[in-house]
């Protein structure tokens, strides 16, 4: 069964293992994520490179374990809720925080 927090988990386990800017794990796709070749290109294909270059990070064991199950939750984006896209997860963070007694 989907969890309403499963996207925050995948957020921060993707921004942890591979030190991605907030703005390129949102922009994820599954498509941009190569578990046999063991890496995930963050640059979008019709995106204009600028100065801020997105990098192409190794997938380590324990996160590749954990696409591989959260890419059965999701549908295009590796960061999505209830089947769209996200771009911001600030109120989740802080729930989860409170929720913890942080």
């Amino acid at each position: 069964m989907h969890r309403s927090r499963d996207y925050l988990t995948t957020f921060i386990l993707v921004s942890l293992y591979t030190g991605a800017r907030k703005g390129a794990v949102f922009d994820l796709t599954w498509d941009r994520v190569f578990f046999d070749q063991g890496y995930i290109d963050f640059n979008k294909p019709d995106a204009v490179a600028t100065n801020k270059k997105r990098g192409r990070p190794p997938i380590p064991s324990p996160l590749q374990t954990f696409l591989r199950l959260a890419r059965k939750r999701t549908r295009q984006h590796v960061i999505e809720r209830n089947g769209e896209r996200l771009d911001d997860i600030d109120t989740s963070f802080q729930n989860a925080c409170e929720r913890a007694g942080l």
